[in-house]
């Protein structure tokens, strides 16, 4: 390829050096006719050839020669300008033919390269022929993928449809068990309900067991000091022998039915009523060993002597139970002790928070709560236990002067309603009466 483009070059350059000579001596031709023109005009003058025609003749001729001249001149001027465009043609064609031998060269790196392209091209199809071949692999196995996921998709919508069974299935075992758990905590809410009546039957048998003792002990001291009435003292050891034998049996029936705890809270009423006709003798055997009080009375001040009423809110004030109805702050609640106290040390203390009044209630002689010895609600009077944090009295159950509480425990007698916040016990631990003044 390389020659033959040799071989065109060199006729292009044999072309143009004909056309530079055709043109060259077409340009000489011209001149040799202008100067022939003019030995044409000089050998045909008239002033040399006077003698060969007339002058009409001669005047025709060099107006024929001036035209000739003339039109040579303008021939020549053609030739001329035409010259110069054949000598920028040539010039341009030159210059195509650089550009064209530079273009030969660029196509003959054009060509190397693409024969080059053409062996990647080669070697391209031979990858995409085995990457078509792959390709048909991978949609054989994608064919076989598909086939198994179809397979798997059935599996699955068998799986969906057992799923559902189980689910409806354990639905109704759910509603079964929570029917099961219902019954369940209806039989924990029986047996709690039950639980608290024993615990109650067994409170009131702890109780009882208390009382007992508190009543031997009682008697004992109504036999030191009642010589006379040991008669009656007999009759009530024997009552009190026949109740506390019954207590016993009842003790032993309690976890067999409901009713044995109607009978005890009947004999603890008629045991009750039995302590009430002993207090009666004492008070009216033993008028004269009424307690004393470290403590003067802020009204008619005299030694307190009998129960002693103490301002809880007051630094140090004290009544008597004569002068209990005086004119004192109605917002104020008093402490109710039948002992006296052993450590006096709070004499100049106030013992309880400020309660506020609830006005709503303060003509009503309901306080909302219940007693906790007869279970009704208390009205009129109030009777809190300052040592316990929940326990209170009606004025009826507070009476008894040896009931079913710890005797060694102060009350706080509110005649108002009042709203009291206080989880905790309202009065210190050491505010409690001498055990040795009560027997």
């Amino acid at each position: 390829m390389g020659m033959r483009n040799k071989g065109r070059k060199g006729n292009k350059h044999h072309a143009m050096k004909e056309r530079r000579v055709h043109v060259d001596s077409e340009n000489s031709d011209d001149e040799q006719t202008g100067s022939g023109g003019d030995n044409d005009i000089s050998r045909n003058d008239p002033l040399s050839n006077v003698n060969s025609g007339s002058s009409e003749n001669v005047v025709n001729e060099i107006k024929q020669l001036k035209a000739k001249f003339y039109e040579s001149d303008i021939e020549r001027e053609g030739l001329r300008s035409l010259t110069e465009s054949l000598k920028t043609k040539v010039s341009q064609l030159q210059q195509q033919i650089l550009k064209y031998e530079s273009s030969s060269q660029e196509n003959d790196a054009l060509r190397s390269q693409k024969e080059s392209l053409e062996e990647k091209v080669e070697k391209l199809q031979l990858k995409v022929r085995e990457y078509e071949k792959t390709i048909q692999e991978f949609r054989s196995d994608l064919e076989s993928v598909n086939q198994q996921n179809i397979e798997y998709s059935r599996s699955r919508i068998e799986l969906e449809k057992k799923n559902n069974l189980l689910e409806s299935e354990l639905r109704r075992l759910q509603t079964k068990v929570n029917e099961s758990d219902k019954e369940v905590d209806d039989q924990k809410y029986e047996i709690e309900r039950l639980l608290d009546r024993i615990n109650s039957l067994k409170q009131s048998k702890a109780e009882m067991k208390d009382l007992h003792e508190i009543v031997d002990v009682e008697y004992r001291r109504l036999q030191c000091r009642n010589v006379e009435n040991e008669l009656e003292i007999e009759t009530l050891q024997l009552e009190v022998k026949r109740l506390r034998d019954k207590c016993v049996m009842m003790r032993q029936e309690s976890d067999e039915t409901v009713r044995s705890h109607d009978k005890l809270k009947f004999d603890m009423k008629a045991l009750q009523h039995v302590i009430v006709e002993q207090d009666r003798i004492i008070r009216t055997k033993g008028q004269k060993e009424s307690c004393v009080h470290p403590a003067y009375c802020n009204v008619c001040n005299k030694l307190i002597v009998g129960i002693r009423y103490k301002c809880g809110h007051c630094d140090n004030y004290d009544i008597c139970v004569n002068c209990e109805g005086s004119n004192h702050d109605r917002t104020h609640v008093f402490i109710k002790i039948k002992y006296p106290i052993d450590n006096d040390r709070f004499a100049d203390t106030a013992l309880l928070p400020k309660f506020r009044l609830i006005e709503q209630y303060e003509n009503d002689v309901d306080h909302k709560a219940v007693c906790d010895v007869c279970h009704k609600n208390i009205m009129g009077i109030r009777h809190k236990c300052g040592h316990c944090a929940e326990f209170e009295m009606c004025v009826s159950c507070e009476a008894y002067p040896y009931n079913i509480h710890d005797p060694t425990h102060v009350f706080i007698k509110i005649k108002r309603p009042v709203c009291i916040d206080s989880k905790e016990p309202l009065l210190p631990r050491d505010f409690h009466p001498s055990t040795k003044q009560q027997y």
